[in-house]
């Protein structure tokens, strides 16, 4: 399956953490294999979801005093997790932008390098 239908696949929200400030465990960041610390004022919330072809996790992670806002959608599945596609808006600089490496089509296990 390819990124732009992973993406855009309809999907039913499962469950939702909340906003929190505490260190971001592998349950609600399946891509990472330990407990990712959270500092400065950063936040994180984790939702699952389901489509009719498969289970995600959208990560999202801001420092709103800093308008800095991120959102990685995981696909999951029993041979482990792979990131989609990651979302992006900075203050810094206009428009929100995304980051997807198309051609492994968004189910390579682990965290992929892209820009």
């Amino acid at each position: 399956m390819h990124v732009r239908h992973l993406i855009a696949a309809e999907k039913e929200l499962q469950s939702d953490t909340g906003w929190h400030t505490t260190d971001l465990k592998p349950r609600h960041a399946p891509i990472f294999p330990k407990s990712t610390p959270i500092r400065a004022g950063w936040q994180w919330r984790s939702a699952r979801a389901s489509s009719a072809e498969a289970e995600f996790v959208l990560l999202a992670k801001c420092i709103p005093r800093r308008d800095n806002w991120q959102a990685v959608l995981i696909l999951t599945s029993d041979v482990g997790a792979s990131v989609v596609a990651r979302f992006e808006h900075h203050g810094s600089h206009p428009g929100l932008h995304a980051h997807a490496h198309c051609e492994r089509g968004g189910t390579e296990v682990g965290v992929p390098r892209f820009g």
